[in-house]
């Protein structure tokens, strides 16, 4: 007899009454249990047999809702085989290539579904916004264009093509578009605060500071708001007001580091060196990277004469990114205030090979040479400083310095009266020319310059110094030496 699982065998006869029933309750429980399975399984199991079409949208749909925008969009490509030009399955899926970023994609979907609906704005709409994630302006404000031709009521068309002008430097016509989605959206946070972008971008700050305004207004919790109306605010030298939002925004947002960096400017601005200091330490603690930190707050140290602090600084700054120039040009003046000249050099050399057209460091690296006797050196330096910057004021009274303290005087009258020319207000040049004109027995010449350092100047050092001179000079002429009326 074969047995009952074998091929091409039968259920055996039972031989008791028992055993009728054990068999009977077996074909029970398998019905049941196929049941249950099909329950379980069987309507997407049904409709993959009757419409796989179906199966694969409402798949790509479920697994949407639970954030699987991968899965989804290969069942929606699944779905499109069945139907090729569908268009809910195409719009579906360049949607969900958007949300994954897959932007070109997403407009050669949308690319067919203009073709197939060629007077369709939400389609044009979505192309818009994913030319404009992938920086493509011009093609965004022609999508947004034609969506505002078909339906000139559509918010978001007006929204799209100002952010896609702003994004393309045309501040202008972006506030016009804000401005007609205002009008059609009257409490629509976003679009006055994006106005307000826009009016920044053009220099209008007080219109920029009152769009931030009525945005805060309508979305009090609006953290980009205040963080933008406190640009305009520092910009606008109202650097309390600017500290303020900035604390709120670090109340709303605590571990940005953008945040932290701008509030310190603001402090350093407002002369709170201490906590332009703490807020760059934050910068720095969340984003141990950032160079422009490290450089910030080398140069608070230094303004504090914490001058090994500042040039710990500069060297984190030089270590990640090391082919600044600025950064060594910063700290060669840094070593230069410690007393260390050789550094100073050290980092003024680095900067002329990284940055030869920075006259600065030319200028900086002449003083030192004047300083440790290498006098050619220190001209030749202030020339190449000039040919880069033909009108640098610092350079002629730097050089004229040089010519100085080599009894030039010629020379140095010469390159003073050129800084004065180039600098009327130049202080110093007036300074070192009086000295120039006593060497050379111009007693009346050199009176008029220290006269006009002692009226003029804001340096207290100058002014004693004039003053020195015009007492020793009083004989000589009119306008000898007098106290200073100054706090």
């Amino acid at each position: 007899m074969k047995k009952w699982n074998q091929p091409g065998g039968s259920v055996p006869e039972p031989t008791s009454h028992t055993s009728k029933v054990l068999v009977a309750l077996a074909f029970v429980f398998i019905l049941a249990a196929g049941g249950l399975l099909f329950w379980f399984m069987g309507p997407r199991t049904a409709r993959a047999d009757l419409d796989p079409y179906t199966t694969f949208i409402e798949r790509a749909e479920e697994r949407l809702r639970g954030n699987d925008r991968v899965g989804a969009i290969a069942d929606y490509t699944e779905a499109l085989t069945h139907r090729p030009d569908d268009l809910p399955a195409l719009a579906r899926r360049a949607a969900a290539l958007t949300q994954h970023g897959e932007h070109a994609d997403a407009i050669a979907d949308l690319d067919r579904l203009i073709e197939l609906a060629p007077d369709a704005p939400e389609h044009y709409q979505a192309r818009g916004e994913a030319h404009y994630q992938t920086g493509n302006y011009d093609q965004a404000v022609a999508d947004f264009t034609r969506v505002i031709e078909l339906d000139d009521e559509r918010t978001d068309a007006h929204r799209g093509r100002g952010k896609a002008r702003l994004a393309g430097n045309d501040a202008a016509d972006a506030v016009s578009d804000f401005t007609a989605a205002i009008q059609r959206r009257a409490t629509d946070a976003d679009l006055y605060r994006r106005r307000g972008d826009a009016r920044r971008a053009l220099g209008d700050l007080p219109g920029a500071i009152a769009d931030y305004d009525e945005a805060i207004r309508l979305a009090p919790d609006e953290a980009t708001a205040y963080h933008n109306r406190a640009i305009s605010r520092k910009a606008r030298g109202d650097l309390a007001g600017a500290i303020a939002d900035y604390d709120e925004v670090i109340r709303m947002r605590m571990r940005d580091p953008a945040v932290y960096f701008n509030r310190a400017n603001a402090r350093a601005a407002a002369g709170d060196l201490d906590g332009a200091i703490l807020d760059y330490g934050e910068t720095i603690r969340l984003q141990s990277k950032d160079p422009e930190a490290y450089y910030a707050r080398a140069g608070c140290f230094e303004a504090r004469g914490e001058l090994r602090r500042a040039i710990a600084d500069y060297g984190d700054a030089i270590r990640l990114r090391p082919t600044d120039p600025v950064a060594y040009v910063a700290r060669g003046g840094a070593k230069h205030r410690y007393g260390d000249l050789s550094g100073a050099i050290a980092d003024y050399n680095r900067a002329v090979a990284l940055g030869p057209k920075d006259h600065t460091a030319y200028c900086d690296r002449a003083r030192i040479k004047r300083e440790i006797g290498d006098l050619s050196g220190s001209i030749t330096d202030y020339d190449q400083a000039m040919a880069i910057e033909l009108g640098y004021a610092p350079a002629y009274c730097g050089r004229g310095r040089t010519h100085l303290a080599n009894n030039d005087l010629p020379n140095a009258l010469a390159d003073f009266n050129r800084a004065l020319e180039l600098d009327p207000d130049y202080m110093s040049a007036y300074r070192f020319r009086g000295e120039v004109r006593v060497l050379a027995g111009d007693f009346r010449g050199a009176i008029e310059d220290f006269r006009t350092v002692l009226d003029r100047a804001t340096d207290r050092n100058l002014v004693r110094i004039a003053n020195r001179y015009l007492l020793k000079l009083e004989p000589y002429g009119p306008g000898g030496a007098q106290q200073p009326d100054r706090q």
